[in-house]
């Protein structure tokens, strides 16, 4: 089974939405997509929009979508927005994963795995 990190940081929302399809659009292509959002500061519900929607996209083909880690920020906003499918999480993203970060120009230093 093929899988993903979809590594999301910094402010998540209408500006960098574009990206964000562009790259969900990408993890589709795996069975298996882990979301790390514990580097998120901001997020809006439009975009939590866009991840439900490729969360359920991959549970209709049977594939997994999990949370594997969040910022307290993401937290809250996915409580208040009534995204709490966004909430569960799972144990920490494996080594093997293809990590797919979002903003695409995150330094070592700023990316999720090196946390």
């Amino acid at each position: 089974m093929d899988s993903a990190l979809l590594a999301l940081g910094g402010e998540v929302d209408l500006t960098l939405r574009p990206e964000l399809m562009w790259r969900i659009a990408e993890a589709l292509e795996y069975d298996d997509v882990r979301l790390d959002c514990c580097a998120v500061t901001y997020v809006d519900a439009g975009s939590l929009r866009i991840i439900d929607g490729a969360r359920r996209l991959l549970a209709l083909r049977g594939s997994r979508f999990t949370v594997v880690r969040t910022s307290s920020t993401f937290d809250r906003v996915c409580a208040l927005a009534g995204f709490e499918e966004l909430r569960r999480i799972v144990p920490a993203p494996r080594v093997s994963d293809r990590v797919i970060r979002v903003p695409d120009q995150w330094t070592n230093s700023d990316s999720p795995e090196d946390r």
